[in-house]
């Protein structure tokens, strides 16, 4: 066929990485790390054209996901969803992005996407029926040179995992696997970050860091209790950096700005409190 919507094949591996590079501008290292690490072939799925992938969208799996509403359900991400610059606006990507929706969901699996932009939710209700269901709150800080007691240890993606489902019991979320876990640990490295456990007041928390543009970003901070700033400050000052950003699961009473959509639950719209954490969103 001349245009065909279609899974990837092996051979397609050049054409995905020069679109990907096109659309986004990451690096030939991350891209690399990705296809390798988490990409499978068979849950990609692309838009051909005249023997020319012109749009495409990762299916990844993720872990699974968890909520009090429903038993442990098998969870995949749509990701690194893109069309060429030469054939948006033609529908070309609405057909990709509800067929990778649709593979998403087989099996009974939760579907989740993280949108890039705030205005790329309304896309992804339309075309492809996911809705708003994972919020976070977001803040900055600076180094102001107050007395900050505590403990900063680095720890691996198995350890991480394992504090981690600790300080998310009791909300909705998805429970990474190791393998994906283990991809989240390269990312923070290979930037200058990491994973760390955090103790600050007697409490232990959980803190996934990365360096991005020369700037510190807490992209996962989990603290069961008390203040956001102390741990954040202590990563801050064991990674040498004066300023940082944070992003946690918002509180009861909080207001928190979407962050992921999700797709094929069957529990009622009521369950969703705006509480449910994603985390990561592979950036």
């Amino acid at each position: 066929m001349e245009y065909n919507t279609r899974l990837a094949r092996t051979e397609d591996r050049e054409q995905l990485r020069n679109l990907w590079h096109v659309s986004f501008g990451d690096s030939d290292e991350y891209i690399d790390l990705f296809m390798e690490q988490m990409c499978v072939p068979e849950r990609t799925v692309v838009y051909e054209e005249l023997g020319n992938i012109v749009s495409a969208a990762f299916v990844v799996e993720l872990g699974e996901f968890v909520s009090s509403e429903e038993h442990p359900k098998p969870c995949r991400c749509v990701y690194a969803f893109s069309t060429s610059p030469d054939y948006r606006g033609w529908g070309i990507g609405a057909s990709v992005i509800r067929a990778a929706a649709k593979l998403s969901n087989e099996g009974g699996s939760v579907g989740v996407i993280c949108p890039a932009e705030y205005s790329l939710f309304g896309y992804y209700r339309r075309t492809a029926g996911y809705r708003d269901y994972f919020y976070s709150y977001e803040s900055s800080g600076s180094d102001s040179g107050i007395l900050a007691y505590g403990s900063v240890l680095s720890i691996n993606a198995a350890q991480y995992l394992d504090l981690r489902k600790k300080l998310l019991e009791g909300r909705a979320h998805i429970d990474f696997s190791l393998k994906s876990m283990e991809f989240q640990e390269r990312l923070c490295l290979r930037s200058g970050g990491g994973l760390f456990s955090v103790t600050a007041g007697g409490v232990q928390c959980a803190a996934a860091a990365e360096i991005v543009g020369g700037k510190l970003v807490i992209k996962e901070l989990l603290v069961p209790n008390g203040s956001f700033y102390t741990p954040s400050l202590l990563i801050a000052r064991a990674l040498g950096y004066q300023d940082f950003t944070y992003r946690t699961p918002v509180r009861p009473g909080e207001e928190g700005r979407p962050f992921a959509m999700i797709s094929g639950l069957t529990f009622s719209e009521e369950a969703d409190t705006g509480l449910g954490w994603y985390g990561f969103a592979f950036d």
